[in-house]
């Protein structure tokens, strides 16, 4: 019987072109992860890799006067929790880009320049640095949309980075009494252009920072309903999680 070339050379071909297709998703897959293909540890599937940055307040308490220190320090190892799977993932020389704003609370409009009720202490050996701006903004009121130019006050950190932990000490002295909102955040690496990479991190996952202040205790978060302004009273509170636990958020009241 004569073999039939053509369908020999068809099958041949079929072949050859599934084990180059094979090769080339092999080799994608080692390109994408150095662990190789379906050994990367994948994340929760809500927002990606959550890491956990850590800063503790002392003393932590609802009420202070007039005078009184508030003690603020972020130490961790370079070997970072991250939330959605429960393991530490090392994280070398990373720019954690923190920063801070103190809102006020007890004023019939959003105000973000609650630094100004506060003398800021900062050792020498590390930097965390003060800027005044004029902000516009938007938010609701009364079921109307208000839109309104405030002054604002961030201060922008950075982390000190020894080769195995990363450190940022403050202090603030109170010098106004008033009711305020103090709010601590590292900037996603999205939104700064940058890429954090880290050893079994899966290809085109998303990752976003969390600041935990005081192990996610309460942090006097019912004194937001003490404010006149929908912002704080209703929107922050409609999701606690990341608009208030996950910023480093923390509510006090100053006294004379």
């Amino acid at each position: 019987m004569k073999a039939n070339n053509s369908n020999i050379f068809t099958v041949l071909q079929g072949t050859l072109t599934l084990t180059l297709t094979s090769a080339l998703l092999s080799s994608c897959c080692m390109l994408l992860t150095e662990n190789n293909c379906g050994r990367c540890i994948p994340p929760g599937e809500d927002y990606g890799y959550e890491f956990i940055i850590p800063l503790r307040l002392t003393p932590a308490k609802d009420t202070y006067h007039i005078g009184d220190t508030l003690y603020f320090e972020s130490v961790f190892s370079h070997y970072v929790y991250e939330r959605t799977t429960g393991r530490r993932f090392l994280l070398e020389n990373v720019n954690w880009n923190p920063s801070s704003y103190i809102y006020r609370l007890n004023v019939d409009k959003l105000s973000v320049d609650g630094y100004f009720d506060f003398e800021v202490i900062v050792p020498e050996e590390y930097y965390f640095a003060g800027v005044f701006y004029k902000s516009y903004t938007h938010y609701q009121q009364g079921g109307e949309r208000v839109y309104d130019t405030i002054p604002a006050v961030e201060y922008f950190g950075k982390y000190n980075y020894d080769g195995m932990r990363y450190m940022l000490k403050f202090q603030l002295v109170a010098r106004d009494t008033g009711v305020y909102f103090f709010k601590f955040a590292c900037q996603e690496f999205r939104l700064l252009g940058d890429e954090i990479e880290f050893k079994k991190k899966c290809p085109f996952s998303d990752v976003r920072l969390s600041v935990v202040l005081n192990d996610g205790k309460d942090n006097n978060i019912h004194l937001l309903k003490e404010s006149p302004l929908e912002y704080y009273n209703e929107w922050i509170l409609y999701k606690p999680k990341d608009r208030f636990y996950g910023v480093g958020g923390y509510c006090f009241v100053v006294v004379e």
